[in-house]
């Protein structure tokens, strides 16, 4: 919430909290006007704070910024008290007699000497309190002035530190990733040399097995060789892939289907030794895909 306090013709709502965001805003309402408009604000900003009115002054403690509670006091400067010129009393008109003007002349003068007199010792004693009112104000500002250069600074040097700090982690950060992807490239280096050597090696054993197939279907009769016929099917293979669950070759639509007729969340059995199959991986089996070709071929 806010302090509300009121001085002369004045209300004064003091700091609050609008929904977001502490408040150091000063509003004054002028009673015999009835016109609100903002003051000057307050150094800090406080919401819950507490206002009294001390003689001329309006003295603000406590509260909360947003951040933390707030254990200082600050005085607003509000609309000073200034003295008005007295209002002068009639000059005695010079139509009642010589003697009666000059007597009453001379009361006249003596009277505005007086109100003369009062009056400069107000205008004294009203520029003495205003004067020190701002040697005071500029005291505190300066003192904070200090206070947040202060701050600054701290701030400054924990910058400082921070920067030099993530310097250095990334530095680190760096050197360790450069390490990792040389050593990562070293190692795709010898993998794909060591995949280009497996692929030449496969091609030469296809080949072999083709050629020692093909001179067996050569010898025999016209009926297919078991190992070319698919144990679902019972037909010449025309894309045999090994199931790696049971390391047997099967038809990969056949052992596709049997897959697909399994119940979600089952294993499959191998249709070759009727135990489960933990793995539905199919390899293509290229050695018997050669030898099936030459056999129709033939």
């Amino acid at each position: 919430g806010f302090a509300l306090v009121t001085k002369g013709n004045f209300v004064v709502a003091i700091g609050g909290f609008n929904g977001t965001t502490s408040l150091r805003s000063v509003e004054v309402h002028n009673l015999e006007t009835g016109v609100w408009r903002f003051g000057r604000g307050m150094l800090k900003y406080r919401e819950g704070c507490a206002a009294v009115v001390v003689q001329d002054r309006i003295i603000v403690m406590g509260g909360y910024d947003g951040h933390s509670d707030l254990s200082s006091a600050e005085e607003l400067l509000f609309e000073r008290v200034v003295p008005q010129p007295p209002e002068l009393p009639p000059v005695p008109s010079t139509g009642m007699g010589h003697q009666n003007c000059i007597v009453a002349l001379e009361a006249w003068v003596d009277d505005a000497q007086t109100l003369r007199k009062d009056f400069q010792d107000r205008v004294t004693q009203a520029s003495c309190r205003i004067r020190s009112d701002f040697v005071s104000y500029r005291t505190r500002m300066e003192r904070d002035i200090k206070k947040k250069e202060h701050e600054i600074r701290v701030l400054q040097n924990q910058i400082q530190r921070e920067n030099s700090t993530c310097r250095q982690t990334i530095s680190s950060l760096q050197d360790s990733a450069d390490t990792w992807f040389e050593n990562l490239d070293h190692q795709v280096s010898n993998a794909t040399r060591c995949v280009d050597e497996l692929n030449k090696e496969m091609e030469q054993n296809e080949k072999k097995m083709a050629r020692l197939y093909a001179a067996q279907i050569q010898r025999i009769d016209s009926n297919p060789p078991p190992e070319l016929l698919c144990c679902i099917t019972l037909e010449l293979m025309k894309d045999p892939v090994i199931a790696v669950a049971d390391g047997h070759t099967y038809e990969r639509r056949a052992i596709e289907q049997v897959f697909l007729r399994t119940p979600r969340g089952h294993q499959p059995r191998s249709p070759k030794t009727g135990q489960l199959m933990v793995s539905r991986q199919l390899v293509p089996n290229v050695a018997i895909r050669a030898m099936c070709r030459d056999y129709n071929q033939k």
